[in-house]
């Protein structure tokens, strides 16, 4: 799964995740809005929170391997991310 973002005039790629993303929309607005998103991330994602632990884990094969599960929310400009617990 990848999400991309308008920016200017071009596409860029704000996230590379695992599987089948869950995904909470608020349906009241007209378009409807992303509030936020459950997804596993890659875990040599620079957006996972356990990056450094999986890297120490599993080296430079640490995709393969690790994966780490998060709340992505989006504020306008970039996703953060809160690990799933």
């Amino acid at each position: 799964m990848t999400v991309y973002a308008r920016s200017g005039h071009a596409w860029r790629k704000v996230l590379a995740g695992r599987g089948d993303p869950f995904i909470a929309a608020d349906w009241s607005k007209d378009p409807p809005a992303l509030r936020l998103m459950v997804v596993s991330l890659y875990g040599d994602a620079p957006e996972c929170p356990i990056r450094a632990a999986n890297e120490r884990a599993y080296g430079p094969t640490a995709w393969k391997h690790g994966q780490c599960d998060v709340i992505a929310r989006w504020d306008g400009t970039k996703f953060t991310y809160r690990m799933l617990q």
